[in-house]
């Protein structure tokens, strides 16, 4: 699956996404095979560019949630004000909970609630895309400076441990 993939299906279920997805989502879109370096390289700006701007959507939701919200609130407020006159026996606590507890008020707060999450989740994906970013970079002047030396780096996947093969290439 390829990252224009996860980016279409995390769109369309954002809302259900839960640890095992999540995980799968951002080790497709980090995980890259180091004899690909510069094919990741000009394909990354795009990546990053798309979940960006998923991202920006997303904390438009969130705003447009918290206005909503704010709105509903001052319009309760100000009707709960308008019922109860001048009562001096209500207080702001009292009309404070009564809006709380209102079934159209609770709705929008788990709406906002809701684009919280998703926006969250894209922040962090976009945040490790500027990780894999910088992993790109370095990898990119390592290879360079092997190329340039003439020293390759060859890892050993059984023992992890890399070692430097003069003339290798």
């Amino acid at each position: 699956m390829n990252s224009s993939e996860v980016a279409d299906k995390l769109i369309e279920n954002l809302s259900k996404v839960n640890r095992k997805n999540y995980d799968m989502i951002a080790s497709t879109l980090i995980n890259g095979d180091q004899s690909e370096i510069n094919r990741q390289c000009l394909s990354h700006p795009a990546t990053y560019a798309f979940y960006a701007g998923v991202l920006a959507t997303a904390k438009y939701r969130v705003n447009l949630a918290e206005h909503k919200l704010d709105q509903y609130y001052s319009e309760k407020y100000l009707e709960i004000k308008e019922e109860i006159g001048g009562d001096k026996g209500v207080t702001e606590t009292f009309i404070k909970q009564k809006i709380n507890t209102d079934e159209k008020y609770q709705e929008l707060k788990l709406t906002l609630f809701k684009f919280q999450q998703e926006e969250g989740i894209l922040s962090a994906l976009v945040k490790s895309l500027e990780h894999k970013k910088d992993m790109l970079f370095s990898l990119a002047s390592n290879l360079r400076a092997e190329i340039k030396s003439g020293i390759t780096i060859n890892d050993n996947p059984e023992t992890g441990i890399a070692k430097a093969i003069k003339g290798a290439n």
